[in-house]
């Protein structure tokens, strides 16, 4: 509905208006619209029982959509973690660890690595036990998150990351496969998003940043996810990306999506 409200939707309005502040400058308006997202996101979105975040409210804040998917608790540390640090408000900060320390413990799987997606929303695991968008972000916001807290536990499970999405999400063909069985055995037909495999790239390369690694370490695999990209499927006459195909093969949705375009810049920059 046109009022409701995704906790992906207001943290990543969190995070911009907090990077706004950080890169560009404070001022009264920047300062009040943070802190009144920041307070809406806390109110409305945050069971004060587990820490972790509801997906979707009423525009008043009243919960429409209780499910506290992965993919939502990523961008709500993302968003706490960007406010924390540009406005030195150690109760974000802290609020972020608060939700990584609730999922990690109840949904990481020590057998197989990364996150247990089963019983989350559709929309975003399609019935898979584990996805890769959900994975990536979660790399993006604990690449933040250890950055600011150097927690130990944070950096194993960013190492996990990173050694997951170049080792298995990466097909041996150089795209990024989207679903998955619990133990990353590949799930239904080879489908590459070449907006994702580039947002991939760079993520990849910003949490070897933070982790202190050599860019070397993980270089090979993220060429061979932007390079794939780029051959297959951006478009040479007109620009852009196109969203998505067969690996290798041809380009099977040729809708040109406003992420894939933005991700992309960052993503051939890094490369």
């Amino acid at each position: 509905a046109p009022t409701e409200k995704s906790v992906v939707q207001q943290a990543r309005h969190l995070w911009a208006l907090a990077a706004y502040a950080e890169r560009r400058g404070r001022s009264a308006l920047v300062d009040e619209l943070a802190a009144s997202t920041l307070g809406f996101i806390q109110r409305a979105f945050r069971d004060p029982v587990d820490g972790q975040y509801r997906y979707l409210v009423a525009r008043e804040g009243a919960v429409v959509d209780p499910a506290k998917a992965l993919y939502g608790q990523g961008f709500a540390i993302y968003g706490l973690v960007g406010y924390g640090h540009a406005y030195r408000d150690g109760e974000a900060t802290a609020a972020a660890w608060g939700c990584f320390d609730s999922f990690d413990r109840t949904r990481h799987d020590d057998r197989h690595g990364g996150y247990d997606e089963t019983g989350d929303p559709g929309w975003v695991t399609f019935g898979a036990a584990k996805d890769t968008n959900t994975h990536l972000h979660l790399m993006e916001a604990l690449t933040v998150l250890y950055e600011v807290t150097g927690d130990p536990r944070v950096r194993a499970r960013l190492a996990e990351l990173v050694e997951l999405v170049t080792r298995r999400l990466l097909q041996p063909s150089g795209f990024v496969h989207p679903f998955f069985e619990r133990d990353f055995t590949p799930l239904g037909p080879p489908r590459v998003s070449y907006g994702h495999d580039i947002e991939t790239a760079w993520l990849v390369l910003e949490a070897a940043r933070a982790l202190g690694e050599p860019l070397a370490s993980v270089r090979d695999a993220v060429v061979r996810m932007g390079e794939a990209a780029v051959r297959d499927g951006f478009d040479r006459e007109r620009g852009g990306f196109f969203d998505e195909g067969e690996p290798g093969g041809p380009v099977r949705s040729r809708e040109k999506v406003w992420w894939a375009q933005f991700e992309a810049l960052p993503g051939l920059l890094w490369l």
